[in-house]
C-alpha cells in the first residue's frame, strides 16, 4: 500500500535510556518507535512489526483516547503532544506515553529554552507521572535547550544532502550537551528526493 506524503516523513527513535518518571524512579524503556502514525489501527500490526512505541502529531483529544487505547491493547507507548488535553483538564487515566512531546525543533522554528521550560513545567504539573520530551533539528543545538524536558530527542536527516555518517556526530553532541538526560535518536527513514 503507497504511504502517503506524512507518513513518509517518519523517523525511528532509538536509544537505550532509562526514563525519569515525575516521582524520580527510573523505568528502564529502550524505544524503537515510528513517527507521524496517524491511524490507531494500525498500532497492532506495527507492535508484530517491533516497534514499541508510536508518535502521532494528531492532538484532538478524541483521537489520542482512541490512540492510546490502541495502544495499551498492542503494548506499545505513545509520544503525543498534550496541548489539546491539557485544555480539556485531568490528564487522560491509564494513559500510555513514552513521553509527552512538548514541540518539535524549537531550535529551528525559533522557540526559546525559556519558553520551552515553561511548556515542560506546564505539562509536568498537569501530569507528574511522564516524562517530557522534545526534539532538536541539530545536535550542535542542544545545549541550550538541556534543561527544558526529561528527554532530548535528535533528528538530523542527512540523505541526501550530508554524509549519512553525520546522523552518528549529531547524535553525540545531543548526547554530550544532555549531560545524564537520555537522548533518543530520530532516524531518517526517507529520502527528501521522495
Amino acid at each position: 500500500m503507497p504511504l502517503k506524503r506524512g507518513a513518509l516523513l517518519a523517523g525511528v527513535l532509538a536509544a537505550a535510556s532509562l526514563c525519569a518518571c515525575a516521582s524520580g524512579k527510573a523505568r528502564p524503556f529502550f524505544p524503537i518507535g515510528i513517527f507521524c502514525v496517524v491511524d490507531a489501527g494500525s498500532l497492532a500490526q506495527l507492535r508484530k512489526d517491533g516497534f514499541n512505541a508510536a508518535q502521532t502529531y494528531l492532538q484532538a483529544p478524541e483521537f489520542l483516547a482512541a490512540f492510546g487505547k490502541a495502544a495499551r491493547k498492542a503494548g506499545m507507548r505513545v509520544l503525543a503532544n498534550p496541548s489539546e488535553l491539557l485544555a480539556a483538564g485531568a490528564p487522560p487515566a491509564g494513559y500510555p506515553p513514552a513521553a509527552w512531546y512538548l514541540y518539535d525543533e524549537p531550535d529551528v522554528n525559533n522557540l526559546s529554552p525559556r519558553d520551552l521550560r515553561a511548556l515542560h513545567e506546564k505539562v509536568r504539573a498537569w501530569d507528574r507521572n511522564a516524562a517530557t520530551a522534545f526534539v532538536v533539528g541539530d545536535g550542535r543545538m542542544a545545549g541550550p535547550y538541556r534543561d527544558c524536558g526529561d528527554v532530548l530527542m535528535v533528528d538530523w536527516y542527512p540523505v541526501p544532502h550530508l554524509p549519512l555518517e553525520s546522523a552518528g556526530e549529531h547524535v553525540r553532541m545531543a548526547v554530550e550537551a544532555a549531560g545524564e538526560k537520555p537522548v533518543w535518536a530520530v532516524l531518517q527513514a526517507m529520502n527528501w528526493k521522495d
